[in-house]
């Protein structure tokens, strides 16, 4: 069965998607994993950077993202599977083959007040939580990883995604502002979970978009280092006008074509080896 990480924080900008994609390319490409990444973000980032504009368009006007699947999910009678909805071989890799994407909408932003609208009408005859959990059937058997980029906040879209994980992980930029929130999302996941009767571990912060000679991001990291509200990933993404550019979809070769021979393409590529070891070590 795959494991299913959920990638979090409630602050825009620090990096969120970027990591998500980067994390799923490598593991698909430089490590032989099947990878489905599912987009539960409106602002649709990694569905952007993983298909392009384009094909992005084509299938929100065919229905065939998640804002229809949690719509027709909605009132219980025509949910339909999550694998209907995966588009495979995604990517602008000519060297990744095996990484699946779950597309988001931006049409997410109006469905999520209508989920909690139908919840309190008690129109829906659904927990409003659950409905991409009653929607997953088999599809985590396909998989080595499932990679969920979250919306930046803790509605009833993230907790559709929390309620099918594994654990978490946090980015974040090393600065007061993007951490300052960082232990209520940890407490309010963990009551989520004790509420459904999970167990839903954070299996580290990573910091992001680090500059390097920034006193405060140094201070901040040594911060995190000895915090005790989850383990900070030793593995680190500097800011970089190349991992930016990868954003864009181009087609290229290779991953570090995709994320940049500086440096920064040995990222990534730590983040993930360290995220296996985390997770298996949580097994």
């Amino acid at each position: 069965m795959a494991k299913t990480i959920a990638v979090i924080n409630h602050k825009g900008g620090v990096g969120k998607s970027t990591t998500s994609v980067g994390i799923a390319t490598v593991l698909a490409g430089a490590h032989e994993k099947k990878v489905l990444l599912m987009d539960l973000d409106p602002q649709a980032n990694s569905t952007l950077m993983l298909i392009g504009e384009a094909r992005y368009k084509e299938l929100n006007d065919q229905g065939q993202t998640l804002y229809k699947l949690i719509y027709n999910g909605m009132d219980g009678f025509t949910r339909q599977a999550v694998s209907a909805f995966v588009e495979r071989n995604v990517g602008n890799i000519r060297d990744v083959t095996s990484l699946d994407l779950l597309p988001s909408s931006m049409d997410l932003i109006q469905l999520q007040d209508k989920i909690i609208y139908a919840a309190k009408r008690a129109i829906s005859p659904v927990d409003p939580t659950r409905i991409l959990f009653d929607a997953m059937g088999s599809v985590d058997r396909l998989y080595d990883y499932i990679i969920i980029d979250c919306p930046p906040s803790l509605g009833v879209v993230t907790l559709n995604g929390l309620r099918i994980s594994d654990g978490i992980i946090i980015p974040t930029i090393p600065d007061i502002v993007s951490t300052y929130g960082i232990p209520q999302i940890i407490s309010h996941v963990n009551k989520f979970a004790e509420s459904i009767n999970r167990y839903i571990p954070c299996y580290g912060i990573i910091a992001t978009k680090v500059r390097s000679n920034c006193k405060l991001h140094e201070n901040t990291i040594n911060m995190l280092k000895k915090g005790t509200d989850a383990p900070l990933f030793k593995a680190m993404i500097f800011e970089s006008a190349r991992i930016g550019e990868a954003a864009e979809y181009h087609e290229c070769n290779t991953l570090r074509q995709k994320w940049g021979y500086a440096g920064q393409y040995d990222q990534f590529n730590n983040l993930a080896v360290e995220l296996m070891w985390r997770v298996n070590k949580q097994s």
